[in-house]
């Protein structure tokens, strides 16, 4: 492969048990600074996350995050999630 960025964030976070007592939230803001290839600026960028973990049952557990982005100079908005099952044996 060929390096194309790296990136460096520094966030800050809460999180909380809901009611249940087993489900966690959980939110992280933050700056960060994008490493760009020799040759290309590098650009300061604003970093977000939520997310949720869960027990499904005593050997399943859900994880789901939703996460951003946003870079100050090129004024672009990424936006991703990702969506876990875990099986525990």
């Amino acid at each position: 492969g060929e390096f194309n960025s790296s990136q460096t964030e520094l966030r800050v976070g809460y999180q909380s048990k809901l009611k249940n007592g087993v489900t966690t939230v959980y939110a992280e803001v933050g700056p960060g600074y994008e490493w760009n290839k020799e040759g290309t600026p590098g650009e300061t960028v604003f970093v977000s996350e939520v997310g949720v973990k869960t027990p499904l049952s005593k050997n399943v557990g859900l994880a789901a995050k939703l996460f951003s982005e946003y870079g100050n100079d090129t004024e672009v908005f990424n936006l991703g999630g990702e969506v876990k099952v875990r099986y525990t044996f």
